[in-house]
């Protein structure tokens, strides 16, 4: 009896040892991959803006938003998922209604108060920025501060001014110009370009 139970603890023992060491195992590998795309987007009010120049006053000292509730105000906002900066441009030159005529565009200028969150450098918070047909930096990235973010960190509004001289815009006054009277057009186009 000695040796069956000698024989059974003996069986038992390789059989768990199998188990615990001789365990068969098999594996697989799982490559995960990712590519991480960049997502901008421009939110401007396109309401147009409309100076009406009527009394001497305002050839004289010309005009500008005063808050942006104001009609020569536009709201604006960056959603990105990168960091970027704005820039505006002229798209085309200030035309009379006679299709020839033409007011220089540096009487028209900009300054931006940026109501976001987000860290930004503001190029046009202090100093109006005259218009001109190549793009200028309005908004943009602060050092190694991101400027990415949703409509709430990356909000503005622009108040527009015209025949101030402001900042770097026309010093002459509408009133010296003597410009041809009627209604005058242009497009201004908005710029948002990845940082990287």
């Amino acid at each position: 009896m000695k040796k069956s139970l000698t024989l059974i603890a003996l069986i038992l023992f390789v059989a768990t040892a199998n188990f615990v060491f001789g365990q068969a195992n098999n594996s697989e590998v799982v490559t995960i991959q990712t590519k991480l795309e960049s997502s901008m987007f421009l939110n401007m009010a396109t309401t147009p803006v409309v100076f009406d120049f009527n009394t001497i006053e305002d050839y004289e000292n010309g005009m500008a938003a005063t808050n942006k509730n104001s009609g020569n105000a536009t709201e604006g906002a960056v959603i990105s998922t990168s960091n970027w900066n704005l820039s505006v441009l002229a798209q085309s030159p200030m035309v009379h209604e006679d299709g020839t005529t033409e007011l220089p565009i540096d009487n028209i200028g900009l300054t931006v108060d940026f109501t976001g969150y987000n860290k930004v450098k503001n190029y046009a918070k202090n100093q109006a920025v005259a218009l001109a047909t190549s793009e200028t930096m309005i908004l943009g990235k602060q050092g190694n501060k991101s400027n990415a973010g949703d409509e709430e960190a990356n909000s503005f509004v622009i108040y527009w001014e015209m025949g101030t001289g402001n900042g770097s815009m026309r010093s002459e006054s509408l009133m010296e110009q003597d410009l041809k009277k009627g209604n005058y057009n242009m497009d201004v186009a908005f710029v948002l370009t990845e940082v990287i």
